[in-house]
Order: structure tokens, then C-alpha cells, then sequence
């Protein structure tokens, strides 16, 4: 996560720099303009929901084969194929009906997570496991709010424990990345891409220049004709 597009000094200046780039027009710059904060949201949060919705349709699947498989153990079918295609439809409706809700919680969760943890490290301008920590647990204790005070005080430690076991390995791979892909490397790309941005956005303004000015004549060439 690269925080040197981040120039404002005050935590809410450096959050609403993330996000600046959500309230533009987009026909008048690339989609490249999307922060980097902010992709890591969206990346982070679809991995998480996706897997959240396949490991547990998964699981349910299997589950409900199992279950499906004893309870028609004595039930007679038409043959083979027959018996095949009822365990499938029986653990196919338990993989959409549970992975689907799986896939609902996961996007709350992950994306509640992601954006506290991204948000921590834009305001502290620093990538470390306590951010992560930070962000597991009060998703943890937002999690459990329907349980009542003692059941945010236990989500908030499975979040917090959770949070450190996450927080430790993302740190480690920050700081393999930070061996295999110098930031200075890294910072040189991102001139190179300022750079890309910036002669797009000249030419979409040279271009919308030209199409205004054509515009003008065209009107003036129909003015002069009609009088």
C-alpha cells in the first residue's frame, strides 16, 4: 500500500485523499485515477466474500449429501443416474442456500474489516499488524452486537487474536515485498504513471477544446445560414 499520493497533514484530509477520486466525473479521467487504498478495498473484500461463499456452500454441500445419503438409504429410485441426479439437486439447493448467505456475511465483514484496517493505516500513514488487530476487533465486537455486551467483549477477542495471527503474516509479507520490490523501485513506477495520467488527462482536455470549438462553428455556420 503506497501512501505517497497522501499529502494532507490532518486524518480526515488524508481518509477523504483516498477517496477523492470516487466523486469526479469519470468520462473526464482513466479509470487508472482510482486510488490505491481503494482497489485494495475492493480486491481484498471480493477475495474475502468469495471465498467465504464457496467454503461454506462447499462445506453445507457435503454435509447435506451425507445427510441426504442416510435418510434415502432405503428409498428405491428408477436406477443409477436417478439416485445421482436427487443427491445432487439435495446438495446443490444446500450449496446456494448457504454459500449465498455465507457470501452476504462475508461482504459485510470483509469489507467492514478492510476498510477499517485500510482506513487505520491511511490515518497513522503506517502498514503494521496492529492496524490489522485494530480492525479485527471491532469488526469482531461489531459482529456480535445482536448478543448483547458480553457477546461484543468475546467477538472483539476472537476478533483481536485473529486480528494478530493476520496482522503478523501481512507483515511479514510487507516486509518480503519490501525485499523483493524495493519501495524506492516502486516509487519510480508510480512517477512513470503520474506521468501516463497526466498526458491523458492533457489530451482529453485538448480533445473536449476541439469538440467545443467545432461545436461553436458548426452553430455559427447554421446561424449565418438561417439569417
Amino acid at each position: 500500500m503506497d501512501f505517497s499520493n497522501i499529502t494532507n497533514t490532518e486524518w480526515y484530509g488524508r481518509l477523504k485523499e483516498v477517496f477523492k477520486d470516487l466523486s469526479v466525473d469519470r468520462e473526464q479521467y482513466p479509470e487508472t485515477e482510482l486510488t490505491p487504498e481503494f482497489r485494495d478495498w475492493v480486491t481484498m473484500t471480493s477475495a474475502g466474500t468469495l471465498c467465504a461463499g464457496v467454503a461454506a456452500g462447499m462445506n453445507a454441500a457435503r454435509l447435506e449429501g451425507e445427510r441426504h445419503i442416510k435418510e434415502n438409504k432405503n428409498t428405491v429410485y428408477k436406477g443409477v443416474r436417478h439416485a445421482q441426479s436427487e443427491l445432487n439437486m439435495a446438495a446443490g439447493r444446500a450449496f446456494a442456500q448457504i454459500g449465498g448467505r455465507w457470501t452476504l456475511y462475508g461482504f459485510v465483514l470483509m469489507g467492514c474489516f478492510n476498510a477499517l484496517h485500510i482506513g487505520a493505516s491511511v490515518v497513522r500513514q503506517k502498514k503494521d499488524a496492529l492496524n490489522v488487530m485494530g480492525a479485527g476487533t471491532v469488526t469482531g465486537a461489531l459482529f456480535w452486537i445482536p448478543y448483547g455486551l458480553q457477546g461484543m467483549a468475546t467477538g472483539a477477542m476472537h476478533g483481536s487474536v485473529l486480528g494478530l495471527v493476520g496482522g503478523v503474516a501481512m507483515q511479514a509479507g510487507w516486509m518480503l515485498e519490501d525485499k523483493v520490490d524495493p519501495p524506492a523501485d516502486r516509487a519510480a513506477r508510480k512517477l512513470v504513471h503520474d506521468a501516463e495520467i497526466e498526458q491523458i488527462r492533457e489530451e482529453r482536455r485538448l480533445h473536449n477544446l476541439r469538440m467545443q470549438q467545432a461545436t461553436a462553428n458548426l452553430i455559427d455556420d447554421l446561424s449565418s445560414q438561417i439569417e
